[in-house]
């Protein structure tokens, strides 16, 4: 019964946590010429691999603060890694100098300010700190 009881607590701690992840946004500003990425676009920009957009203006890619949740959970999300994993990664481009890792920034009222003044500026963030000059151009689902 003891085992049980355990089992049973321990399942429910899993589902509070599972909910307590944020919902995430990829955003730019209302008026960039996308409306809408898709999750490889999305990969290949955060990544490096993308810089450009198609009118020509590059991206400037924001990204949260070193070891926030939220950080961690992006890129989990996105490409399944570790924040150990993507360090390394940009350690290893930015040695080779083949392209800069996003900037990052520690206070989310900052970052989304941020993207509100560059053009080209892509962030991600959680969705109660979407604001109206935002828009959305991918959602990650929560079915993962």
């Amino acid at each position: 019964m003891k085992h049980i009881l355990m089992f049973i607590l321990i399942q429910m701690l899993l589902l509070a946590v599972a909910r307590a992840e944020a919902e995430l946004l990829v955003v730019m500003q209302k008026d960039a010429p996308i409306e809408q990425l898709d999750r490889h676009q999305v990969v290949d920009i955060f990544m490096g691999r993308n810089s450009m957009l198609d009118s020509g203006v590059k991206f400037k890619v924001f990204d949260q603060a070193n070891m926030s949740d939220l950080r961690q959970q992006f890129y989990r999300q996105l490409v399944n890694r570790s924040l150990t994993q993507i360090d390394a990664y940009w350690a290893r481009l930015l040695f080779s100098g083949r392209t800069t890792p996003p900037v990052k920034i520690d206070v989310t009222d900052d970052l989304v300010e941020q993207v509100l003044r560059t053009p080209g500026g892509i962030a991600y963030i959680a969705r109660q700190d979407l604001v109206d000059e935002l828009k959305v151009v991918y959602e990650f689902s929560n079915t993962k």
